[in-house]
């Protein structure tokens, strides 16, 4: 899929009913920066919907939005043996690891909402 087509479908996605903390997410327009890890999951399982939990599909995805930074992205993680990108796309496709579980993100907490925004 190119990236002309990826974006449109992102784009045209956020048009449903229940999407829009997701396009604030995408346009990187959230306040509280300390659940950066939780915010990159949600958008990343907004993703997984969209992209039936195509993997590629949906790091190729983040990577068009404004939340991407390649230098945390593609960092490696000691504890994990893996990037960031990668743990943060396996908690959204749900083939977390048991290992990873304790981990933001993947602990079971609610997702963001809306609401977490609200001033």
């Amino acid at each position: 899929m190119d990236q002309k087509r990826m974006i449109r479908l992102i784009e045209d996605s956020f048009r449903e009913r229940g999407t829009a903390l997701f396009r604030r997410l995408y346009h990187n327009e959230t306040q509280r920066r300390e659940e950066a890890e939780q915010g990159d999951v949600s958008l990343c399982r907004h993703f997984a919907k969209l992209f039936n939990g195509d993997a590629a599909l949906i790091e190729a995805a983040f990577k068009t939005s404004a939340r991407f930074d390649r230098a945390v992205w593609d960092q490696n993680e000691l504890f994990s043996g893996t990037t960031y990108g990668a743990r943060v796309i396996e908690c959204a496709i749900g083939k977390t690891p048991e290992r990873w579980k304790f981990l933001q993100g993947c602990s079971g907490r609610k997702p963001l909402a809306d609401a977490d925004f609200r001033s």
